[in-house]
């Protein structure tokens, strides 16, 4: 079904908006089924064609509108032409995670963001996550970030390849990830063991805070190791997205030189 123009559509507590090009292909990759609604823009007509026609197969509504159309659509005017309505998947729990590692040929690496709610920055934490093959990003249930379309489209298919696990307890989480053997490395500006000269062998549960407040103090205190990650000292710090990337870069390296060594 195609139109030249949408009202905004009423999504269900179960579903999600995604936008961006990158973003949308991944989900078609991954989970086509989810989706049920696609809206494109006439210059994306060609591009996305397998999927209108997909949807078409599949009795799927789908919209061919203005760009200033699909931004009321999308909620957002960085949409980047196409935007899909589709159902959420049921997450992934820890024990889930911990169970398919022990097949894996490589040690674990999970992430946890204390405080970051900003969702552009996890967005960009996610992409950095999945290019760097980390197992699962894990949230405080408490937490107001959601998997919304900003982080979607910033993420660039990455969330799609790295489980958001929310977690109810820190303390548990931290006592069950250690039974399996993982340390725990905590993110601090300074004072910290210097990131290239640390031995960062896994499996590893690493820490991040949130911008300008940093880790709590509870965090810091329940890590094996802080690391701080060595700069010219013109800026106080890295954005927390630009830290993770220099982190889970130098633990690729290390664990790519060592893998045969460390298995």
């Amino acid at each position: 079904m195609t139109k030249k123009g949408s009202s905004r559509p009423k999504i269900s507590a179960l579903e999600a908006k995604i936008c961006g090009r990158h973003a949308c292909w991944a989900v078609f990759k991954a989970r086509p089924d989810s989706i049920v609604k696609a809206y494109v823009t006439d210059a994306l007509r060609g591009e996305f064609g397998k999927v209108l026609k997909f949807c078409a197969q599949k009795r799927l509504a789908y919209h061919i509108i203005p760009e200033e159309e699909l931004a009321r659509v999308s909620g957002s005017e960085h949409h980047e032409g196409v935007c899909f309505v589709v159902r959420e998947t049921a997450g992934l729990t820890l024990d889930s995670v911990l169970n398919s590692r022990q097949r894996s040929q490589h040690p674990a690496v999970i992430i946890f963001l204390e405080g970051v709610e900003n969702p552009h920055n996890f967005g960009a934490i996610a992409r950095v996550a999945a290019h760097f093959g980390v197992d699962a990003i894990l949230l405080d249930d408490k937490n107001p970030l959601t998997l919304s379309s900003a982080a979607y489209r910033v993420a660039e298919g990455g969330l799609e390849s790295v489980p958001v696990i929310r977690i109810s307890s820190i303390d548990s989480t931290l006592k069950k990830l250690r039974q399996a053997g993982f340390r725990v490395l905590s993110t601090i500006v300074e004072g910290g063991t210097d990131l290239f000269q640390a031995e960062l062998k896994g499996p590893l549960l690493i820490l991040f805070g949130a911008e300008g407040s940093g880790l709590s103090a509870r965090a810091k205190s329940a890590a094996d190791l802080a690391i701080t990650i060595p700069g010219s000292g013109r800026v106080e710090s890295l954005n927390v997205a630009c830290a993770t990337s220099v982190l889970l870069g130098e633990i690729w390296r290390q664990q790519k030189a060592n893998r045969g060594r460390w298995l």
